[in-house]
């Protein structure tokens, strides 16, 4: 396919674009050309006719006043550029074609030319390259002095490495899951998971691949009395996220995922356990954005910003309103979670001292953002 597409300027891809943007907007090209040369020259009263009245008139003025010829030539001169472009636009709009056929003939090669540079190279200079060390390699293998025995000796040489290069992963690997699963089972209490065991298992490989010798999965035992067992297939969706959120604890300083969300991660959890969630997805925040929902106090008020979700039936129609909380407002979403509708003076005042706001109404705090 490399050949059949026939490629050789890098900057195809340019010249394509520019035609195919010309294609698209004919209509409007010559329209707006042939408008322009009709103002310019072509229509009674053109702009070119009263310069050629203002000419004349000015001529006679030179007659009779020699200081006003250096006005006469630039006159003449932007008489002439004008002219010259009036009828160059008119040549152009006369030549703007609307070519079905070719503008379908141009979009074909554009997709052709992106499908190509997804297959063998970010851009056309690197397809084109592609192309040349191919060449060569069959030129190579079309060569009567090609050697099978070399070939296999090399094959053979690239397979040690290959394997070198695969034991020294597979033990970088280990080392690390060792230190990856006692650091996680040692955070699992603290997210409310209190028998909890976390572990990575290795699948071994007959073949080492591109990804190594073995494939890799992450295992949990949530329960006593019960084998550790794929995390997808054990946890629930709270379990699952407070499990990711112990991993993301631990994996914080490597991790460059730039989002996380965690979802019903206060599911089953409460008091001193939901504060050291809280806590936990605060220093998470730290090198990343979090997104949380929650309907404990203890993690929303961890939160740099605060969001509220709510369904509301307008004129028959339920709709969702989201609306960010800040200063008292915050403080009463606090309390009406720590206490229900509505919130007492004392849930009001917990809130308060949960926010860091303190007890004087109306004050605000800037928090860290996570």
């Amino acid at each position: 396919e490399l050949e059949d597409a026939s490629l050789e300027d890098p900057d195809e891809e340019q010249a394509l674009d520019a035609e195919l943007a010309r294609l698209d907007h004919a209509e409007e090209l010559s329209r707006g050309a042939d408008g322009i040369h009709q103002e310019l020259y072509g229509a009674d009263r053109s702009l070119t006719d009263g310069l050629a009245q203002l000419l004349s008139r000015l001529r006679k003025l030179a007659d009779l006043d020699r200081g006003l010829s250096g006005h006469v030539e630039l006159l003449e001169g932007a008489y002439h550029q004008i002219v010259e472009s009036a009828r160059n636009l008119g040549d152009y709009a006369r030549s703007v074609d609307l070519d079905p056929r070719r503008l379908e003939e141009l979009r074909e090669r554009r997709a052709r030319l992106y499908a190509l540079k997804r297959k063998y190279g970010d851009d056309l200079e690197e397809v084109i390259a592609t192309r040349e060390s191919l060449r060569e390699e069959l030129q190579a293998l079309d060569a009567p002095e090609l050697d099978v025995d070399q070939l296999e000796a090399k094959a053979e040489m690239a397979r040690t490495r290959l394997l070198a290069a695969a034991g020294a992963l597979s033990r970088v690997r280990r080392n690390g899951a060792e230190g990856l699963s006692s650091q996680v089972t040692a955070l699992l209490p603290e997210v409310g998971l209190h028998a909890g065991s976390f572990a990575v298992e290795f699948d071994e490989r007959d073949e080492p691949s591109a990804r190594g010798l073995e494939g890799a999965r992450f295992v949990v035992s949530l329960n006593p009395g019960f084998p550790p067992a794929p995390l997808a297939k054990v946890a629930s969706g709270g379990e699952l996220s407070r499990v990711m959120l112990a991993l993301k604890s631990v994996l914080s300083d490597v991790d460059r995922i730039p989002v996380v969300v965690f979802d019903e991660i206060d599911a089953g959890v409460g008091g001193a356990v939901a504060t050291q969630v809280g806590s936990r997805l605060e220093a998470v925040g730290e090198g990343r954005q979090v997104l949380v929902v929650t309907h404990l106090p203890q993690i929303a008020c961890r939160g740099a910003h605060h969001i509220s979700v709510e369904k509301r039936v307008q004129g028959g129609v339920t709709r969702t309103a989201v609306r960010e909380l800040t200063g008292e407002d915050r403080a009463r979403e606090i309390a009406r979670m720590l206490d229900g509708e509505p919130a007492s003076e004392a849930s009001l005042e917990h809130a308060r001292t949960l926010l860091g706001l303190g007890s004087v109404q109306g004050e605000g705090a800037t928090r860290r953002a996570g």
